[in-house]
């Protein structure tokens, strides 16, 4: 992004409005970074709902019901059902008996899901590390307790409020 373009608005406070407009290039930027081409084996899809899909069971404790994951993904239930046949189909993860209740399943990742899932982080991995290669590893530690603070910080919306599902992200500039 060039910053010799960066006008902010009349009576903004400067800071807030550069902040947000090098955020949106962040967004932006990592929308289109996608899944790494030629990261996936031959026969394996998936695209940026699907791999959050398999981040957010990876990062769980315990497999989830779909209801949870949805949860978790601050998206309604339907939008997550139709994500998590695709992955299921493709094999990337598994469905089990609720134990507690026979009329719900628990989600986990497969152990293929698990590979493509590590697949795809070493490839990102790759691209972060490129992108930071200038940096020292003071600094982007630095960075990442920033960015942690700041995601802390920001409100979470709560899914079936008004206002409150996310923008696609077709729909951002």
């Amino acid at each position: 992004m060039d910053r010799s373009s960066f006008r902010p608005a009349p009576g903004d406070d400067h800071s807030l409005d550069e902040l947000e407009r090098a955020l949106t290039q962040v967004v932006r930027t990592l929308l289109r970074m996608g899944v790494p081409a030629g990261t996936l084996p031959d026969g394996v899809h998936i695209d940026r709902a699907g791999y959050g899909v398999l981040v957010c069971l990876d990062e769980s404790a315990e497999a989830l019901r779909l209801s949870e994951l949805a949860g978790l993904l601050q998206l309604d239930q339907s939008t997550v059902s139709r994500q998590v046949s695709h992955l299921v189909a493709g094999g990337l993860v598994a469905r089990a008996p609720d134990p507690a209740d026979r009329r719900a399943c628990r989600l986990t990742l497969s152990d293929q899901g698990r590979a493509t899932l590590e697949s795809v982080r070493a490839a990102r991995w790759a691209q972060l590390r490129q992108a930071l290669s200038g940096w020292s590893d003071p600094e982007r530690g630095a960075f990442a307790d920033q960015l942690w603070r700041f995601a802390g910080d920001l409100p979470t919306p709560t899914v079936g409020t008004e206002g409150s599902e996310p923008t696609p992200a077709a729909a951002i500039p």
